[in-house]
């Protein structure tokens, strides 16, 4: 996995660069759940639910990651489109 950044103030470049966040494939699975009912032209109902099973993000190796953002449990939210 390749993070790049770019950043540019104005016209002027301030930042381009690309480091490289690990060279090994990570593959988690993952069992979901997907329903939509139109009740109308304009409404329309939407359910989604995915759960991870397993994977290489599950690390028990040790080594500690320093992660930005973690969710865990149950999310509930909307969704508009226009």
């Amino acid at each position: 996995m390749d993070l790049k950044l770019y950043s540019t103030l104005g016209n002027t470049e301030v930042l381009n660069e690309r480091i490289t966040i690990t060279d090994t494939n990570q593959f988690d699975f993952l069992f979901g759940i997907n329903f939509n009912h139109w009740i109308n032209d304009k409404w329309g109902l939407m359910l989604n639910s995915d759960l991870g099973i397993a994977g290489d993000n599950v690390h028990e190796d040790g080594i500690k990651y320093k992660v930005d953002m973690i969710q865990s449990g149950p999310t509930l939210g909307w969704a508009f489109t226009f």
